[in-house]
């Protein structure tokens, strides 16, 4: 998940919401007169690496190892995932905008 986010970080795709912060960072849009800077967005590509990725698999190998039972195991982990992946996924700086 952290390289795929990484990747949509590159190629300007799943823009946050526009802002004013510090480290907002402008994505080219196409328009009628051509490609043009943007308003300034939450890169949510990279919150989304940091928490999907790199947060999501210290707590899922931490309890990994602090849990009892194959099945017990298994059955903790999906639900992480698939909760927290999908509350991620449907954060405030995700916008429904899309650059085409």
């Amino acid at each position: 998940m952290f390289f795929g986010r990484i990747a949509n970080f590159v190629n300007q795709e799943l823009w946050g919401a526009p802002t004013d912060v510090p480290w907002a960072v402008r994505f080219v849009e196409a328009t009628p007169y051509g490609a043009t800077l943007g308003p300034p967005r939450h890169p949510s590509q990279l919150y989304e690496a940091g928490l999907e990725g790199l947060v999501l698999f210290v707590i899922l190998c931490a309890m990994f190892w602090r849990t009892a039972g194959p099945t017990r195991k298994v059955c903790i982990r999906a639900a992480m995932s698939v909760s927290v992946t999908g509350g991620f996924q449907s954060s405030i700086f995700s916008t429904a905008s899309s650059p085409c």
